[in-house]
């Protein structure tokens, strides 16, 4: 059995790490002005809250799946001022309704984090699933994992952002929806 105090040194471990995570994302929500914003949209405070404790635990494909769909919710108030947690809305449709609040650059952002991050975690439908959670394929063997297993090499398009895996995927999400909510703040 694991005693308590085997615990508690695994843990004391990572809280510089998790000390460094956190000052990056305190001084993120300073650069963007996050922290005097309060959206009225009831959806997106919590999620926003629950992504920021995922990544401070090092849950990242949490934290990238929670930001994923607070970005939605945030955006999706500012188009209809109701809210669209019930809804199902298609992603076509989706991009139909936001075109007009952000820049292009941020579309194209946004678009690249939900396809090539938050899609892979929540919904696989390519190899590149297993990269974005940072998994290695044993092909010898046929399987994930295991000491010799190597990462899955993948092509990737230049013209796009790497498939990421789920720590650089949080940091995109997390930075992504400050810009989100900056911009808008900023335009209206």
């Amino acid at each position: 059995m694991i005693s308590f105090n085997e615990f508690k040194t695994e843990r004391e471990k990572r809280q510089k790490f998790r000390y460094e995570i956190f000052c990056w994302l305190k001084e993120k929500e300073r650069e963007y002005n996050i922290e005097s914003i309060v959206p009225k949209d009831f959806n997106t405070i919590p999620l926003y809250h629950n992504a920021t404790i995922a990544f401070f635990n090092e849950c990242y494909l949490a934290s990238t799946l929670i930001i994923g769909s607070a970005i939605e919710q945030f955006l999706l108030w500012h188009v209809t001022k109701v809210s669209k947690l019930q809804e199902r809305m298609f992603r076509k449709d989706f991009y139909k309704l936001i075109n007009s609040l952000l820049s292009k650059d941020l579309i194209t952002e946004l678009e690249n984090f939900l396809i090539i991050c938050r899609d892979e975690i929540a919904h696989p439908k390519t190899r590149n699933h297993f990269s974005a959670l940072g998994l290695p394929y044993n092909m010898e063997e046929g399987y994930f994992g295991g000491p010799d297993a190597e990462p899955i090499k993948l092509h990737i398009d230049p013209k796009k952002f790497q498939t990421k895996i789920g720590y650089e995927c949080a940091i995109q999400g997390l930075e992504l929806f400050m810009k989100i909510v900056k911009y808008i703040t900023d335009k209206n």
